[in-house]
């Protein structure tokens, strides 16, 4: 699917997401063969152009460690997922610019949007959503 031969700063892809959604990164920086991901507040179950609500925005959500509300970015290691679309790129923002994180996802992979999907699990199902998890 995804025919991007590189990866920039600014790249925003597109992530599947399960029950037919979609969800998008954005490459906030990126070190050797890591990459820093901003997860977009992006879902809905259409795929989504650079023009799309939600993919400017990082999503927000409650810190584990502290209980404080913050954008989610994360390192990821390796190779662009083949299964990612790639739907253009956005200069940083200036208050993208220079962002840092310490969280670690793994290897990047076809599911690195996961926790839009899952943010919007617990808003739209809590009482569900909390017996799967």
């Amino acid at each position: 699917m995804n025919s991007k031969k590189s990866v920039q700063v600014g790249d925003i892809f597109v992530s599947p997401l399960p029950m037919n959604k979609y969800g998008a990164v954005k490459v906030m920086d990126i070190i050797d063969r890591s990459y820093l991901l901003g997860i977009t507040s992006y879902i809905d179950e259409q795929v989504p152009t650079i023009e799309s609500k939600g993919i400017h925005q990082i999503l927000i959500t409650e810190s584990i460690a502290d209980g404080l509300e913050k954008p989610l970015f994360e390192w990821v290691d390796g190779k662009l997922p083949k299964e990612l679309i790639f739907i253009g790129n956005m200069a940083l923002t200036a208050n993208e610019i220079g962002v840092e994180s310490n969280m670690f996802g793994g290897k990047w992979s076809k599911e690195c949007a996961i926790e839009v999907y899952y943010e919007w699990r617990r808003q739209t199902n809590p009482e569900e959503f909390a017996l799967e998890i």
